[in-house]
């Protein structure tokens, strides 16, 4: 299913360059029609196509921020859920090691271990 999401997203995302370059077409053409001043209809027509393409293109960016936040706000929350199960987790082995006699010694051990300088003669 995840894979089908990104086909997805990466189909809408080619669907959106097409749209854009498109657009530009339709722009250079309606430019190009201005200067010669051919024929009114097809200006129109280009004009109709192009607002209705843009308008398009608006809905499809605004559609992409809108799934974007919701899946930054997913994920957040879920870094943020991991956070506190690793908090919480760090708090339990703590809590044990402090009850723990023989981890205690071990370490008490290796801290004496780490201090001693030995005499060079």
């Amino acid at each position: 299913m995840g894979a089908n999401k990104i086909m997805s997203a990466d189909h809408n995302s080619d669907n959106t360059h097409k749209l854009i370059n498109w657009i530009s077409k339709v722009k250079s053409k309606k430019i190009n029609l201005k200067q010669k001043r051919n024929n009114l209809r097809i200006e129109a027509v280009l004009t109709h196509a192009l607002l209705k393409a843009e308008h398009e293109l608006r809905f499809k960016q605004q559609d992409r921020l809108r799934r974007w936040r919701t899946l930054n706000k997913m994920a957040s929350s879920r870094i943020d859920n991991l956070h506190n199960k690793i908090a919480v987790d760090k708090s339990i082995v703590w809590d044990s090691y402090n009850d723990c006699e023989e981890l205690q010694s071990l370490d008490n051990f290796l801290k004496e271990l780490k201090n001693f300088r030995p005499v060079i003669r």
